[in-house]
């Protein structure tokens, strides 16, 4: 019988990675664009599918992250450099994440992190904002125990 175990919530250990790093004019980190009041430039950080590689123990989370800008309606001084920057940092970010052992928000080790999806601009076309988007393979399982 195989022994199965509680994935780690990769997603929540990519955003508080980037939410902790120094980046550059980042405003913040979120799941999802505020309702009230966002300040941009913005990450919006999701798992948008995935695998475990090994069933019982080895999750592999394909995490997406949106930079968003400015808006060309309403003259925001953030332009698409800016976030193209941010874009860049947040990918080494989450990069740097491989072979650690990381005990925020949960206890996991990140085996490896690869691109899935290169930066891929991408503005929205319904608000008009500038967007940048790219994903990364995390894969992690959580830590074991440790006794006292």
């Amino acid at each position: 019988m195989a022994n199965f175990v509680v994935l780690p919530d990769l997603e929540a250990v990519a955003s508080v990675a980037l939410r902790t790093a120094a980046i550059s004019g980042l405003a913040g980190v979120h799941s999802s664009i505020p309702a009230k009041n966002p300040v941009y430039p913005l990450i919006v950080v999701q798992r948008v599918g995935g695998t475990p590689v090994v069933r019982q123990y080895l999750d592999r989370a394909r995490i997406q992250v949106d930079v968003w800008g400015g808006n060309r309606k309403d003259g925001s001084a953030v332009t698409k450099s800016d976030i193209l920057d941010i874009a860049q940092e947040a990918r080494v970010v989450l990069l740097d994440m491989e072979g650690q052992s990381i005990h925020e928000p949960v206890d996991v080790f990140v085996t490896a992190v690869e691109d899935s999806l290169g930066l891929a601009w991408s503005p929205d076309p319904t608000s008009g904002r500038d967007r940048y988007v790219f994903a990364m393979w995390v894969y992690g399982r959580a830590l074991e125990p440790t006794s006292s």
